[in-house]
């Protein structure tokens, strides 16, 4: 019950409906996503993977899934967030990734985004980095007609640093793009 009401609390206090009328839709239909908590002075050795596979069967479909990330002060994790579309039927992929980290901590937070040529995907990550802290983003998109990725970053301590890259690699039709704040 302890992680339950930690979720709750964490849970829409970086993302708000008040900003972005996608992330106020995508709060509205939540119903999966995934819960990562690393405590205080814990290195993580290993990445942590979060997969999502969307396979539409002949109608379309919204997926709308909503990641929490939570790091205590001088943690280190690394995230793979990867989002998967097979055959060839539309869907909507609508996401929202939550990061907290800690004072002095590290993350590492790579986003592959693999799906369908039929497949629209509005990706939006806010962050908010504590004092000292360092974090690196990398978006890599490949797929999907239109691919939207939003990074907002928040500095809420002095001497934190954030690095944002990416790659998109479009053909024909596709339209791809980033936005940071």
């Amino acid at each position: 019950r302890h992680n339950e009401r930690e979720v709750l609390e964490a849970l829409g206090s970086l993302a708000t409906m008040t900003d972005h009328a996608l992330t106020a839709l995508q709060t509205a239909f939540v119903v999966d996503g995934a819960y990562v908590s690393v405590p205080d002075r814990v290195e993580c050795a290993d990445p942590v993977e979060l997969l999502f596979i969307v396979t539409p069967d002949h109608a379309p479909l919204a997926v709308q899934p909503r990641n929490l990330i939570r790091m205590g002060e001088r943690s280190r994790l690394s995230v793979v967030e990867t989002y998967v579309g097979f055959g060839a039927d539309t869907y909507f992929t609508n996401m929202v990734t939550e990061v907290i980290v800690g004072a002095g901590a590290v993350l590492e937070h790579d986003k592959l985004q693999i799906e369908n040529a039929h497949a629209y995907h509005i990706g939006s990550t806010y962050m908010r980095l504590g004092e000292g802290s360092v974090a690196t983003s990398n978006s890599v998109a490949v797929g999907g007609l239109l691919v939207r990725n939003a990074v907002t970053a928040t500095f809420a301590g002095e001497h934190a640093e954030c690095t944002l890259n990416g790659l998109s690699l479009a053909t024909g039709a596709q339209h791809i793009d980033n936005h940071t704040a």
